[in-house]
């Protein structure tokens, strides 16, 4: 309750008709009052307290903020490189760590995972011997919640059923799902799929030797001089990471690494975005393209988008509005893509 209530006050700071703007941390850049109008008008309508804002125009940064409070008892305004949960926005990170192992011969697309995976366990379904890499990057490898149920928001519930006296970590969910059937043949359909990019996060250590986290910092996004990405830690907040309303998800960030769990600040976003299209597929000075990607957890809103004209954004809140959250981030993108390509003008 006190956290619900501190965060109504930072709302009420925000659109009170007397009162001042909420804390904004970073330089003002002229021409981007409407993209801040817009944004401190989305934290009142989702009621978040926290936000980072980063822009970049071909290969530079030219805009990077932080809106209202990083804490609950509103004492540290949140600085342009907070770092924020980013939800499903790992997912093209992780889709960049395979493709870059695929390019150094390490890993091959079209090669079965489970022969890679080694379990030495004889799957439920035969079929999975029939995901390919390529099937697990693009979301067709078989898996479809809608009709089953989602393994990484059910970690303690499987963890109880192998028995186990430790937290399931991403290998026992794995372990697990192969006792499970698919619901569709590999390569047939399209269904988003969390696990398949657990899976994947999986082949990455196999294919590179290393830890995931180890891999994306020493493989993928150290070389491109791309810091503040992060797996966050469960129960334990990182140094510059905001808080999160009370009611935030408690998605096991840990098993869930390379599916939702990295944490980011905005500006290393961008400076992913600059360096990678949102499929994962490595992008090339000056070329154009038109992506976005949303990411979602209850106390978790993020946006991560590369428009024609050479503008990436990201954004990143600490809430979301369950009834309407899908439709609140297309709202925004919409608004913002028009207040950022109107600087440009």
């Amino acid at each position: 309750m006190r956290l619900r209530c501190a965060f109504a006050a930072a709302a009420l700071v925000i659109c009170g008709a007397a009162a001042a703007e909420p804390p904004m941390r970073g330089g003002r850049v002229p021409g981007f009052a409407d993209v801040e109008h817009v944004v401190i008008r989305h934290m009142v309508r989702i009621g978040a307290a926290a936000a980072t804002v980063a822009i970049g125009r071909d290969d530079a940064l030219v805009y990077a903020r932080g809106f209202g409070w990083a804490d609950r008892a509103q004492t540290a305004p949140v600085e342009p490189d907070a770092l924020m949960r980013i939800a499903s926005v790992t997912k093209p990170i992780t889709a960049a760590a395979a493709r870059r192992l695929i390019a150094r011969g390490r890993l091959h697309e079209d090669e079965t995972v489970l022969r890679r995976l080694d379990y030495g366990v004889e799957p439920a379904d035969p079929r999975w011997w029939m995901i390919t890499v390529r099937h697990l990057i693009d979301h067709r490898a078989g898996w479809d919640a809608h009709e089953r149920h989602d393994p990484l928001f059910r970690v303690d519930a499987i963890a109880r059923r192998l028995r186990l006296e430790r937290p399931a970590e991403a290998e026992d969910i794995v372990r697990y799902m192969l006792r499970e059937p698919l619901q569709y043949t590999p390569g047939t359909r399209k269904v988003y799929s969390n696990f398949g990019y657990c899976v994947l996060g999986r082949v990455i250590e196999r294919a590179s030797g290393m830890r995931y986290s180890e891999y994306l910092h020493a493989g993928l996004l150290g070389p491109s001089g791309i810091e503040d990405v992060f797996v966050a830690r469960n129960g334990v907040r990182a140094p510059r990471e905001v808080e999160y309303p009370e009611d935030a998800s408690r998605f096991n960030t840990e098993t869930g690494d390379s599916a939702g769990g990295l944490i980011a600040s905005a500006p290393a976003l961008v400076r992913f975005l600059q360096r990678y299209w949102l499929d994962g597929t490595p992008r090339k000075r000056g070329t154009r393209g038109n992506w976005i990607v949303f990411g979602s957890l209850p106390g978790t809103s993020a946006v991560a988008r590369q428009l024609p004209s050479g503008v990436s954004y990201a954004v990143l809140m600490n809430a979301r509005r369950e009834a309407s959250h899908r439709t609140d981030q297309r709202r925004l993108a919409r608004a913002l893509d028009a207040a950022i390509e109107a600087t440009q003008r």
